[in-house]
């Protein structure tokens, strides 16, 4: 029971809370942050977040909730909790743990980590890769205790960044991919991502094609990314589809957003000027866009993330 609200595993949980922006308040100079939670005693209620979540339990017990059933929640568990993915903690005793936040606009920055390793980018940002291809439930794991022991001093340090008005942000980015990346490799074989489709021909075709029409300012043009892999524009859209989930126009639609993202929170060009470099048609155009994505305009989404 969760202040007078009772589920039911058997039914699809709904969120009571969403955790957002205002709570989180991940900005430019600060878009991971790590807190160290220790003694929680109180049932968490239902609810899910507008950014992934990574959790580490330190110590304590608990049961872990979601629609797939409960778990035990021990020390060395693992949960990454996708945005919208809704979970529940119950009866916790004297529960400490870890809890991360991340803004994935700022690691999707980094298109060689999707191609090195592309097991950890659908594991971490698979909602905003291909969100048809990431898992549709929260992932919960036991680490082992040696990869537990270096994601604990990985997560330490971030947390202490977490505190500094200004902290490094390559040793940020550094030490949580090296986090995501001693998880990955110790992930139990049932757990394992499906990531090979990423490396097919056609769909490494169409990110490039994509990533270089968003470095020209370039509209997406289907018909031309299919004619230099000798298919019919229709033929192309069916093969992507399989493979992704996904046609060619929504992925590049959704990279244009998120490369906007990052300008908008990241960087100093105005509106105008990410519109434009962008492909868009003008700034009405890329506003309308956005604001149907991120139901915000640009100004406002760039006011949510304070420098």
């Amino acid at each position: 029971m969760f202040g007078g609200y009772s589920l039911y595993i058997s039914d699809v949980m709904q969120a009571m809370h969403t955790v957002t922006q205002e709570e989180v308040r991940l900005s430019k100079r600060h878009p991971v942050k790590v807190a160290g939670i220790s003694g929680i005693r109180h049932d968490v209620a239902p609810h899910d977040h507008e950014f992934y979540e990574v959790v580490l339990i330190r110590s304590g017990r608990a049961t872990h909730m979601t629609s797939d059933g409960e778990r035990p929640l021990g020390r060395g568990d693992l949960l990454v909790v996708s945005p919208g993915q809704v979970h529940a903690i119950s009866s916790p005793r004297n529960l400490s743990l870890f809890n991360v936040y991340y803004l994935s606009e700022w690691l999707l920055q980094d298109f060689l980590l999707r191609d090195v390793a592309p097991q950890l980018s659908l594991l971490f940002l698979g909602q905003h890769l291909f969100p048809d291809r990431s898992y549709a439930l929260p992932i919960h794991v036991n680490l082992p205790s040696d990869c537990c022991q270096q994601v604990t001093g990985e997560l330490q340090l971030l947390a202490r960044l977490s505190g500094l008005e200004s902290p490094n942000a390559l040793l940020m980015k550094a030490s949580l991919i090296k986090a995501f990346a001693w998880i990955v490799d110790s992930l139990p074989e049932g757990i394992q991502v499906d990531h090979e489709f990423i490396q097919h021909a056609l769909v490494q075709h169409l990110i490039s094609c994509v990533d270089r029409a968003l470095d020209d300012g370039a509209p997406g043009n289907v018909a031309n990314w299919a004619e230099r892999v000798n298919y019919s524009a229709d033929h192309f859209c069916r093969r992507i589809r399989a493979l992704t989930g996904e046609s060619p126009n929504a992925f590049y639609q959704r990279r244009r957003l998120q490369r906007a993202v990052a300008a908008l929170v990241h960087g100093q060009e105005s509106v105008s000027e990410i519109a434009h470099r962008l492909g868009f048609t003008d700034s009405a155009h890329f506003c309308r866009v956005f604001k149907a994505s991120y139901q915000l305009s640009p100004s406002a989404y760039r006011d949510r993330f304070p420098g």
